[in-house]
């Protein structure tokens, strides 16, 4: 039997998300930007998907952006924002030191059209220094994660913002990783944007999210006159509709999440009781309620462990999904300054429906690779 634990990576579906698209397998759809019956039909889909996200995140509808997925809402709301200020050549754009490779990505891709990209340091537990923050300097694009995507540390994004406050700072966060494991209110948190992305929290691959102040005039990154000239591309309807659908029901569960942390807590303490040498990355930090980001003790690479592990009949990583196939160590340990762990991390993740025997069964299996290993 296969036991999952890498839903930082992909969660599965929601039942009821498959039961809301499954209900459109005999509607006769059309385009949404179509003006007759079939076009009006698949435009309320999408605007009831925008509704659903709204909601999820205390927003307006006409803030959500819909998108292919966190790492193009990412992109946008980078080149969007950098627009705004004039830029891309002039704006300096701040990246938090333990970003999502997306980020990074799309300040690089500013950088080549004559932005400037600054990389703010992170203390031990993975919280921006506050010093650094202090000597932003405007125009600039500020990226603050909400939760990051190996440790689960949430940033206090409030008091950042509060402590950026400036009319020629603009502030984007990805909150890919924690949007329907903890609440999220996106006017409270007082970003201009924030992205989000559907198969991290029950729906399909292929679409996000970026919600966008509505007092802002975001320029496209790809252009065209759907979603308010905003992102130009017809909707992937099934998908939108899931995302909506998914945000609905991870809402009426969020307060479950409470008992994921329970389990999460049961699955550090018993590693550290049979294999104490096992490190807990950012555990001093708030976190989301499922991520265990772990230090493996020497000689045991993270990515070897990966590959024993599933032989073992376990899925987990050592890194963010996008990058984990490279083997390298990772860049969220090392910019929390523990160089040595960074070849030597696991990230554990856990659903809504683990339960505690696989716990049980993944630090058995881990000590077996452990002892092969040595």
């Amino acid at each position: 039997m296969r036991v999952y634990l890498d839903h930082n990576a992909t969660t599965f579906p929601l039942p009821e998300v498959w039961e809301k698209v499954l209900e459109l397998g005999g509607v006769r759809w059309g385009n949404p930007s179509s003006l007759h019956q079939e076009g009006r039909l698949a435009r309320s889909f999408v605007e009831e998907a925008r509704f659903r996200v709204a909601a999820l995140l205390a927003a307006s509808p006409q803030e959500v952006v819909f998108t292919s997925g966190g790492t193009e809402a990412n992109a946008l709301a980078l080149w969007g924002l950098a627009r705004l200020l004039g830029g891309p050549s002039g704006v300096r754009v701040y990246v938090g030191a333990t970003e999502h490779p997306s980020v990074f990505a799309a300040a690089e891709a500013l950088a080549g059209l004559g932005a400037s990209v600054e990389v703010l340091p992170v203390d031990e537990q993975g919280l921006l220094r506050r010093e650094p923050l202090a000597k932003v300097q405007p125009p600039a694009v500020v990226c603050v994660q909400l939760a990051n995507h190996e440790t689960g540390v949430l940033q206090p994004v409030e008091s950042w913002v509060a402590a950026l406050a400036h009319p020629k700072v603009l502030i984007h966060c990805d909150a890919v990783q924690a949007v329907g494991k903890v609440p999220v209110d996106f006017h409270q948190l007082g970003v201009h944007t924030l992205a989000l992305s559907a198969h991290k929290m029950g729906g399909f691959p292929g679409a996000g999210a970026l919600l966008v102040r509505s007092d802002l005039e975001l320029p496209a990154l790809v252009p065209g006159e759907q979603e308010l000239r905003r992102r130009g591309g017809t909707e992937p309807l099934l998908a939108v509709h899931a995302l909506g659908w998914a945000c609905h029901f991870v809402g009426e569960r969020i307060k479950l999440w409470a008992e994921v942390a329970t389990l999460r807590d049961y699955l550090e303490r018993l590693l550290k009781e049979r294999i104490p040498e096992v490190v807990v990355l950012g555990q001093k930090a708030s976190r989301v309620p499922n991520t265990s980001c772990l230090g493996l003790p020497p000689p045991l690479l993270g990515h070897v462990a990966v590959v024993a592990l599933d032989l073992e009949g376990f899925a987990v990583s050592s890194g963010p999904a996008c990058s984990s196939g490279a083997s390298l160590p990772s860049a969220v340990v090392r910019a929390m300054g523990f160089d040595e762990l960074a070849a030597r991390t696991l990230r554990v993740s856990l659903g809504l429906a683990t339960p505690r025997q696989e716990i049980d069964s993944f630090v058995s299996a881990l000590e077996r690779v452990l002892r092969r290993s040595r």
